[in-house]
């Protein structure tokens, strides 16, 4: 559970949970002997917001405070539905890398099939709102009356949010080549929080409700290191996570040695979006989105639930050609190798993994590596490696290991806790 919350909270926010703090002319948290800071910080949002980046201007007039102040403080403005206000303490060349990273995306995207993906969307959020009661009566189960009960009742605003999505700026590349990170988490961000809460609300399981009710305690702090302590209400026991200064702000010592790998490896992802590739799937992606679209249009005249349920088969057949036309092949570098790791590990591990990884390589002292966490699965590319299989015969990590040494790729599993 830790590390799904830790993937809400750090992954699927961007990381703006992973956060570090300032604030403007407040005095310095005081740290009582149990480690628990007693200032509660209030925090305005800077005023200066440059369109092109998106990235908001701190400036100087913000001074920084204790590392668990800062992540108590973001967790209650997720918690509070003001992602703009988490996002602000992400160090600002990190809000910088995720304005380029999308800005790039959207120019180098096709427009049409871009515009045919979104009519796509917009035909499956017709059937939500039209065929209500027969998806309801297709989900009936007398073992999960609360929790489909609870689905019913935010239905409707559910499928609002969708609408809201699908009709924001993500729908145009245009809009979306002059991205402002800030701007979108406080208008379509926060809308789409809303509508994740209420649907983590009808499964019966919803982590941003615990936000404002972590505990979070200083353990110790050393120069640009500390230590804290995070316990969410439903957990057995706090999480002790370390956490350094990038230019002032706080965040997970994981996220910092990461970040910058992270990142040169999305951007050489999107350098090979290039028009050839796109070109060359994109009659194919159309013809599939055409697919896709007559489904929906069938599952809006089905009658009954019967009927509906026969009418959506075909999308799991089409949702696994899809997935498979637009996930290029998992590939190491030609001079390294890939892991792909399925399992969670706690930020020390993680960070712990990373170093002893790159001992393993053929040049510990000249290796370079990239490494991304998605749900539940860690992917960490490793160079300099020149025999993949030579690699994972020294690896004593995980179980069920296999080698693909043309594809220069080892997949382990991580044993359950």
């Amino acid at each position: 559970m830790w590390m799904f919350r830790r993937h809400v909270l750090w992954c699927v926010m961007g990381g703006f949970l992973a956060l570090a703090g300032c604030q403007s002319e407040q005095p310095q948290p005081e740290v009582v002997p149990d480690g628990t800071s007693t200032t509660e910080i209030t925090i305005e949002p800077t005023s200066s917001h440059p369109s092109a980046g998106g990235v908001n201007d701190v400036g100087q007039a913000l001074h920084m405070v204790t590392a668990d102040a800062a992540v108590q403080h973001a967790l209650k403005s997720v918690q509070a539905g003001k992602l703009e206000t988490a996002f602000d303490f992400l160090p600002v060349e990190y809000q910088s890398d995720i304005a380029t990273l999308v800005q790039t995306f959207a120019q180098r995207m096709d427009p049409e099939l871009w515009e045919e993906l979104f009519v796509t969307l917009g035909t499956g959020v017709k059937v939500l709102r039209e065929q209500k009661e027969l998806i309801l009566e297709m989900l009936k189960n007398p073992e999960q009356a609360e929790q489909q009960q609870q689905l019913a009742k935010n239905w409707d605003s559910m499928v609002e949010t969708l609408e809201f999505v699908i009709e924001s700026d993500l729908s145009r590349l245009d809009k979306l080549q002059a991205f402002s990170p800030r701007e979108f988490l406080g208008t379509t961000g926060n809308k789409l929080l809303a509508g994740l809460r209420q649907l983590g609300s009808a499964a019966g399981q919803n982590p941003l409700d615990q936000l404002g009710q972590a505990e979070v305690k200083l353990i110790s702090t050393t120069g640009e290191t500390s230590v804290v302590s995070l316990k969410f209400p439903s957990d057995d026991a706090p999480q002790e996570i370390t956490f350094v200064k990038v230019n002032g702000r706080w965040i997970p010592e994981s996220l910092a040695n990461s970040w910058a790998d992270s990142m040169q490896s999305a951007k050489d992802q999107l350098e090979s979006l290039t028009p050839e590739v796109i070109a060359a799937q994109k009659d194919q992606s159309m013809q599939m989105l055409g697919l896709v679209g007559s489904v929906f249009e069938q599952m809006r005249t089905a009658k009954t639930a019967e009927e509906l349920q026969g009418a959506a088969l075909p999308l799991v057949f089409q949702a696994m050609q899809m997935q498979s036309l637009f996930t290029p092949q998992q590939k190491g570098p030609t001079d390294g190798v890939m892991l792909i790791i399925d399992g969670e590990l706690n930020d020390e591990a993680y960070t712990k993994l990373l170093s002893d990884l790159e001992q393993l390589t053929d040049n510990p002292e000249r290796a370079t590596r990239s490494s991304s966490i998605s749900g539940g699965q860690i992917v960490i590319e490793l160079r300099p490696v020149e025999d993949p299989i030579s690699f994972a015969e020294k690896l004593t990590l995980g179980t069920e290991k296999e080698v693909d040494a043309t594809a220069r790729t080892i997949r382990l599993k991580l044993p359950a806790e």
